[in-house]
């Protein structure tokens, strides 16, 4: 049997090497080559259809989006503390407490986890 750090260890490395293999059926190029109008675009489309979106196409145009804006991609220990608290609040699980070292990024963790769940929570 599994355990919820494995499983997040797995959805981390789809995320990581599935890239290319996530796309909007309007667009033909990978994510991982979007600008800023195809992730304007991708967003209009979000609204219009109402739809829900699996959560790695969600991760990976968050993750585009802040490499477009600050430069960077989320390092591996961003992701996977996204990733664990998405399972927490699907979950139903309160009150848990991440502790993050100085320099790790929380900022960008919790921007980050703030745009997907509020993605994915517009259509429920």
């Amino acid at each position: 049997m599994k355990t919820s750090a494995e499983e997040l260890l797995e959805e981390l490395a789809h995320l990581n090497h599935n890239d290319e293999a996530i796309s909007n059926g309007v667009r033909q190029h990978p994510i991982s080559k979007w600008t800023t109008e195809d992730i304007k675009s991708w967003a209009e489309d979000l609204k219009k259809q109402r739809q829900a979106r699996e959560l790695p196409e969600l991760l990976a145009v968050a993750c585009r989006a802040c490499m477009l804006a600050n430069g960077y991609y989320p390092r591996d220990a961003q992701l996977f503390s996204i990733l664990l608290m998405l399972s927490t609040s699907k979950t139903g699980l309160r009150g848990h407490l991440q502790q993050i070292a100085t320099g790790e990024g929380k900022t960008a963790i919790v921007a980050l986890f703030v745009v997907v769940k509020a993605l994915r929570d517009r259509v429920k």
